[in-house]
């Protein structure tokens, strides 16, 4: 995995993100190779994984960790994925329902 994603609260402490990321996925149906969505757990002991915190003039929740994630050549484990390859849309969807559940309860 190789990429990068900016303001990531609690990213400076966190030991483990979940990512989604683009994969390549062939279509059975007609053989043709897209780019589609994969869910990801990535631990930041993975070699290539690291975090910087800089401090940024934020206008709300000054007190959060805010920091920037770098991939670089991280090579994550398929016991890794969520979810199946190329089904990370569905993986967020559901995250966010039951979120909803959550938030309503509040």
């Amino acid at each position: 995995m190789n990429g990068s994603k900016i303001w990531i609260s609690n990213g400076g402490i966190a030991e483990i993100f979940t990512v989604f990321a683009k994969t390549p996925v062939v279509d059975a149906k007609t053989g043709e190779t897209k780019d589609k969505i994969t869910a990801f757990i990535v631990e930041t002991s993975i070699l290539g994984v690291s975090a910087m915190v800089r401090q940024k003039k934020k206008m709300g929740i000054k007190c959060s960790n805010t920091a920037e994630v770098y991939f670089e050549n991280c090579e994550i484990p398929v016991d890794n994925v969520l979810g199946d390859v190329g089904g990370g849309f569905k993986v967020a969807m559901n995250i966010l329902n039951n979120g909803r559940f959550g938030m309503g309860h509040v």
